[in-house]
């Protein structure tokens, strides 16, 4: 097997480990999953955009003092090249406080190859409108159904 080869290293394994990060609020695992370029962006599901790792640290900082997001994963759709990875992901965001509703939210993942890894370039997340969230809830979309987000 060709040196550069790491079976081990792919896209969705740097994906999952987002998530696990995400899950026990480990910022600075997060951001090392991120490519070193100022051109990375987060836009979260409340159609907020972040550009550059600095301020993309800010508001991941900012978002764990209120403790570790819930997030579960309902459906990932996927394309790959040799460089770069494309994960549509649709998620179930609990709630932190009792005062929130859970929310059905689409989220696109755009992960390019750095030095041989697998690095997160942009985060695109929407949330999901009411009546296409009960639409997946029943059984899933079909073509055609109204507005993804």
């Amino acid at each position: 097997m060709p040196s550069f080869t790491r079976p081990f290293d792919t896209a969705i394994d740097t994906l999952r480990a987002y998530y696990h990060a995400l899950a026990e609020s480990r910022l600075e695992d997060i951001m090392a999953l991120w490519v070193d370029e100022d051109a990375t962006s987060l836009i979260t599901a409340n159609g907020i955009l972040f550009n550059g790792l600095d301020t993309i640290r800010s508001n991941l900082a900012q978002q764990f003092e209120y403790g570790a997001p819930k997030i579960q994963v309902l459906d990932t759709r996927s394309y790959e090249s040799p460089s770069t990875a494309i994960y549509i992901v649709t998620e179930a965001h609990n709630p932190l406080s009792q005062d929130e509703q859970p929310k059905l939210v689409l989220a696109t993942y755009v992960l390019v190859q750095e030095c041989g890894k697998w690095r997160i370039a942009h985060i695109h997340a929407s949330a999901i409108p009411e009546r296409t969230a009960e639409s997946f809830a029943n059984g899933g979309l079909q073509q055609n159904q109204g507005p993804l987000h």
